[in-house]
Order: C-alpha cells, then structure tokens, then sequence
C-alpha cells in the first residue's frame, strides 16, 4: 500500500533520477554539458609546473581509503586526480612520490602511474620506488609520509581521499618544506586543517567532480550535470519556504509535514 506521508519523498527522488538520466543522455548526445573549472583542480597543473621548476618532487597521497569498503569513493576519486596529476608530471618530466595506506589502493596507484608515463612515451622515467606504501596504521603511516616529504625536499602535496587526524600531520609538514599544497576530503571535522594549511582546498562534493573535470567522460559529466539541477531544486525550494514564511504563510512547511516524512 503507497504511503502517502511520503510521497513528497518519492516525488524527489523520482526527479533526482530523471535529472541524472537526462543529463547523461543529453552528454552522450553531444549537446554541451560542462562544469565550471574549480581552482583546486585548476591548479594541479600549476603546483607540477612550479615543483618542475624547482626541480623537486611532487608528493601525492590517497589518504586511509578503501576500495571494497566504506570510503570507496572517495578512494577511486582519488585515483582518478592521481591520473591527472600523473599526466602532468610524466609530460612535465616531474618526479612523482604517491603515498599509500592500503594494499590494493597502492597496487591500482602504482598501475595509473606507469599508465600515464607509458601514455606521453615516457615509460624510462617511470620510477616504481616512488610509489610507497606506507602503513595500514593510521599515525606510522603519518610519520613516514612526513619524513618521505622532509627527504625528499617536495614542491607540492597533493591530498585527495579520507583522512582523519593526519590530516594536519601531513599539512603542517608541508607548509614547513613551503610546498605548494591542494587538500579535499569528505571528512568534515579536518576540512577546517585543510583550509588552514592549504592553498587551495575542495569543498563538500567538487571532489567528486574531479573524475568528470579531467576524463570528460560523458557519463561523468552528465551525472555531475543532473546533481547540478537537483542543488538548484533544493535553492528553489528555500528560497520559496523564505519568501512564504516572510508574508506569513507556511503553507510549503504544512505541505512537506504532511508528505515530506
């Protein structure tokens, strides 16, 4: 029997998947579909360019994540701007340092890495010993990927994934070696470590756009593109229970009481 509590509920979430259908479709069908360029991402290809300058490294890390576990997502984003960053490093002639915390993120790591050397045809500078697992312990591998970054003097950390309390471990060791640093995680209680430590930090899910920025893979973008229209249901959505509840309705609020449940 349909509850009708909640059909306020079922009428979103129908229109969440017809958004996210459209926008696939209309990506696959050639018509425009971007996404606005977000500075953190932007400005990968600066931080490879200056460390190229300087001739010292890059350090990446993929945080504590997990592919077959809690915290897959944010594992695979990360791989998919380590390929990115990897392509910059190998058309730049960079050396590139990737820290990993498990077993399986760090063989996949070490595969995206020699992909993207083999890509520009430079598979000679492919360096498998930069791409270093550290330790499944949360602060021993802190404590490595910080005397990695110390050693070998880097230009720029790049952190992409979960991370909990090394988070400001692994930032503050950054900003004492002046690298250029790049930080986004869906961990909300260290966003606030990688606002204070990083020049540029990605916020809420522009992480997640990360794969459709740099692979314009249709599908990617169409989904990213669908989202786009839900968040602007949702705006819709306030703005108007504002714009009642100041002429002193609250007619929207009675509406999703009785179907919103």
């Amino acid at each position: 029997m349909f509850n009708v509590e909640r059909s306020f509920t079922f009428a979103v979430l129908v229109f969440m998947f017809i958004a996210i259908l459209y926008g696939i479709r209309r990506s696959k069908s050639g018509k425009d579909v971007t996404i606005r360029a977000i500075p953190g991402f932007v400005a990968i290809e600066e931080a490879v360019g200056r460390a190229t300058e300087m001739g010292r490294p890059v350090h990446y890390s993929t945080g504590s994540g997990v592919i077959t576990a809690v915290g897959a997502p944010e594992s695979l984003v990360s791989l998919d701007i380590l390929a990115a960053t990897a392509n910059f490093c190998a058309r730049y002639d960079c050396d590139l340092i990737v820290t990993n915390r498990n077993p399986v993120v760090h063989t996949i790591a070490e595969s995206v890495v020699r992909e993207a050397y083999l890509r520009h045809g430079t598979a000679e500078n492919f360096k498998p010993e930069n791409i270093r697992f550290v330790s499944e312990l949360q602060f021993p591998a802190a404590a490595q990927a910080m005397g990695i970054m110390e050693r070998e003097k880097i230009a720029a950390n790049l952190m992409f994934g979960n991370f909990a309390a090394e988070a400001l471990l692994l930032a503050e060791a950054a900003v004492g070696l002046e690298a250029v640093q790049i930080g986004a995680t869906t961990n909300v209680l260290q966003v606030p470590n990688f606002v204070a430590c990083c020049d540029y930090t990605l916020l809420g899910d522009e992480m997640f756009a990360g794969g459709a920025f740099y692979s314009r893979a249709p599908v990617r973008l169409g989904a990213v593109w669908g989202q786009d229209i839900i968040k602007l249901l949702c705006i819709g959505l306030l703005a108007l229970g504002a714009l009642l509840q100041t002429v002193g309705s609250d007619s929207l609020w009675q509406i999703l009481s009785k179907y919103g449940r």
